[in-house]
């Protein structure tokens, strides 16, 4: 795990063959910009084993590590905080319909939000993920995954395609379930 920024991570050629090869099935062929992916079907499965065998818990680590917690605290945020996809979908980018891209800044209103790349870095011109507040810029190449909060204080943009095309994979995870109204616990 590369930090990027504070709270952006890099997990660097972390996807297995088995995964790419299975999201550029789904992908192949279509027309379409997007792909939701069902939860449930084998390629959901792969990609949840993956995240919470390699990504989720060196997430956690960091996070956890910056207060000293006692053990028993830990192990119920870690529950608590325990990732549940809101959405799961694949996005082709390439020069035809990135033309505004570049100026589509967005928040994601996730817990977390992930950007996993299916193709070569060099299949592409352009297309970095920028977060303009963190001053990061980050062109992802085949098996990367990019992993940040999926709220306001991380906005965030792809740059136009120029060339080529970009295949990634999003994941957004639901935000943190509450268990208090306007301030008092229930």
């Amino acid at each position: 795990m590369i930090k990027l920024h504070d709270d952006i991570f890099l997990f660097e050629k972390i996807l297995t063959e088995e995964i790419i090869e299975e999201g550029l099935k789904i992908v192949s062929g279509e027309s379409k910009q997007s792909y939701g992916i069902e939860e449930g079907s084998h390629f959901f499965n792969l990609i949840n084993d993956l995240w919470f065998k390699k990504i989720e818990d060196p997430l956690h680590e960091e996070y956890f590590r910056l207060v000293p917690l006692p053990a028993e605290t830990i192990k119920a945020l870690r529950e608590f905080t325990k990732t549940d996809w809101r959405d799961l979908f694949f996005l082709r980018y390439y020069p035809e319909n990135t033309q505004e891209l570049s100026t589509y800044v967005h928040a994601d209103f996730s817990t977390w939000t992930f950007s996993a790349c299916f193709v070569n870095s060099e299949e592409y011109e352009g297309g970095s993920l920028c977060f303009p507040r963190q001053g990061v810029k980050k062109k992802l190449d085949r098996g990367d995954v990019v992993v940040f909060p999926g709220g306001l204080t991380h906005l965030h943009y792809t740059e136009n395609i120029q060339e080529g095309e970009r295949i990634v994979l999003v994941g957004q995870s639901m935000p943190y379930k509450q268990d208090h109204r306007l301030g008092k616990p229930l």
